[in-house]
């Protein structure tokens, strides 16, 4: 999702494919099978469009408790009332047309529409935008001694809504809709902030010359230092073929990995724990491999465990082999 940002929500919003590694491991992409290549593709250019978007729950929920406690905690029935202008600090202006409404049950309506296309970005990085999403949320906050909670509802439309980026050559879109529910907590005696949702997406995703429908579900929780897929699952499918999805142990990714001199220079966030297995059942071809996402540290790193082999792939030296065949 690409609209103005908080700097929260610049650390939460552009989670992507890179991770961390174990000792004595096979390295080289040749090693993969095409297979785990198209996916390491599809996922890495899919990621932007779909794994980032839950950051704006996220991130709205952090704005509004973070008003609705440096306001008093102005309490009302409405679910609209405790709101605060957020000053927010990020220069980045959106490309894109934006209307704003509020709707009877008390949620507010936000369309981005990049009509034909547009550059959306700032500095060196720029990408191309088109189409249009619709944001609809609801957020509904109380308070009790130091404890701010906020319970949300935050649903998205997306109408032929895709882009192409600049170190790609592959357009991706997006139509369907995603729905995130959840609750998060903020504590002014200690400044702490946590939370959790759980998500269901229903997409139809094109990249390049692939065309899928991509469905998820799951539960996520995090607090002011790390963001944690706990379950979930996803697919693309396309036809009888797919690529399906499922967290083995909870992907874990930190937001100071986004500060680490390792990464300096690299638009891209890391998951830096956890584990998930792919499936894929491509024409007469079926198998499975596994993405071990490290020990914690904050790398570019991944490692596939596929036909009995670990293979050591670092994707800031190989994001250019990992392209469709």
């Amino acid at each position: 999702m690409m609209r103005k940002k908080s700097a929260f929500g610049v650390l939460v919003s552009v989670l992507a494919l890179a991770f961390s590694c174990s000792e004595n491991e096979t390295a080289g992409i040749e090693q993969l099978s095409d297979f785990a290549k198209n996916f390491l593709s599809l996922r890495a250019n899919s990621g932007f469009a779909t794994e980032g978007l839950a950051s704006g729950a996220i991130n709205r929920s952090f704005q509004n408790l973070s008003g609705f406690a440096f306001s008093g905690g102005r309490k009302n029935g409405e679910p609209g009332d405790g709101d605060t202008t957020i000053v927010d600090p990020w220069p980045w202006q959106s490309c894109a047309v934006i209307t704003e409404f509020d709707n009877e049950d008390g949620s507010h309506t936000v369309i981005y529409d990049y009509g034909e296309g547009c550059e959306e970005g700032w500095g060196e990085y720029t990408w191309l935008m088109f189409g249009k999403f619709t944001q609809t949320y609801r957020y509904l906050s109380d308070q009790n001694g130091s404890m701010f909670t906020d319970d949300y509802y935050y649903h998205i439309d997306y109408d032929n809504y895709g882009g192409r980026y600049s170190f790609d050559d592959h357009e991706w879109r997006l139509d369907g809709t995603s729905t995130y529910e959840g609750s998060s907590t903020y504590d002014t005696a200690n400044n702490k902030f946590s939370g959790a949702f759980t998500y269901d997406s229903e997409t139809s995703y094109s990249y390049g010359e692939w065309n899928y429908t991509y469905e998820a579900s799951g539960e996520t929780s995090y607090n002011e230092k790390q963001y944690q897929m706990k379950s979930g699952e996803y697919w693309y499918s396309d036809g009888s073929n797919y690529y399906h999805s499922e967290v083995l142990k909870p992907l874990v990714y930190r937001y100071d990995c986004f500060t680490s001199p390792l990464l300096q220079g690299c638009f891209m966030m890391t998951y830096v724990s956890g584990q998930e297995r792919i499936s894929y059942k491509q024409d007469d071809e079926q198998g499975s491999f596994v993405i071990d996402y490290g020990n914690g540290e904050c790398d570019n790193v991944i490692i596939i465990i596929e036909n009995g082999k670990r293979i050591r792939i670092d994707l800031s030296k190989n994001m250019g082999l990992i392209r469709p065949n």
